[in-house]
């Protein structure tokens, strides 16, 4: 919060050209699917099929904004960042003796830190653009419920020692051959829809867009400046 607060304060300094860093609160498009840069986040199963469903619930337009926006931006880290496997580990470590005893400091520390940056990936408006406050705490809130994992999967490997009667070789054997056989699979699998889609996003430059640039290369100064509303990524 220290560092945010510095962020924050250094962003407010003449450097930055007027009005173009203020912070505020309200409704970002985040989750718009008509925004294309930020369509990942409603890369989830059924999605779209959700999306229209909600839609036609819900005549409000501005209400159905808040509510996709919560809906998309929790499933999404949930499924996509997160992950069911972590998902499920942590949610059974959430509700073990231990995590109720001498982890509970810890614990709620994971909890509110992940609430918290979700609340303001939903919420946080930067006159900027949206992503570069809200979409960059939104990549990090999968690094929080990760350190929950470690000791969830200390709670399951104690619940399952007991009712299997492993040697130590034997154990270690299975945990190195899960991971050989997970590295295989992964190499092997197809790529997802979402990794298909970027990689087939292919930029075709003109004659006149390459005579163009060779020009600006070759004929203008260094610190000009060009002004386009074309070239957003590519």
């Amino acid at each position: 919060m220290a560092l945010s607060l510095l962020i924050y304060l250094e962003m407010q300094s003449p450097i930055y050209l007027s009005s173009t860093a203020s912070l505020s609160l309200g409704l970002n498009s985040l989750s718009n699917p008509q925004e294309w840069p930020y369509r990942f986040i409603n890369e989830w199963p059924f999605s779209t099929k959700i999306h229209d469903l909600l839609s036609g619930l819900i005549r409000n337009s501005t209400v159905f904004k808040w509510v996709w926006q919560i809906l998309s931006i929790c499933t999404h880290v949930a499924l996509s960042m997160i992950g069911i496997p972590l998902l499920i580990i942590t949610s059974i470590y959430l509700f073990c003796q231990p995590a109720h005893q001498e982890f509970l400091l810890f614990r709620s520390l994971i909890v509110w830190i992940t609430v918290v940056s979700a609340l303001g990936v939903t919420c946080l408006k930067l006159s900027y653009d949206d992503f570069s406050l809200a979409g960059e705490l939104l990549l990090l809130i999968r690094w929080y419920p990760f350190l929950l994992m470690i000791p969830g999967l200390y709670q399951v490997y104690q619940f399952l020692q007991p009712h299997i009667s492993l040697t130590r070789p034997t154990q270690i054997s299975l945990v190195v051959a899960f991971v050989v056989i997970y590295l295989a699979a992964q190499q092997l699998a197809r790529p997802s829809i979402l990794m298909t889609a970027l990689y087939s996003e292919a930029v075709i430059v003109s004659a006149n867009e390459r005579m163009a640039l060779t020009y600006i290369h070759d004929n203008t100064p260094q610190n000009s400046v060009t002004l386009t509303d074309k070239y957003l990524k590519d």
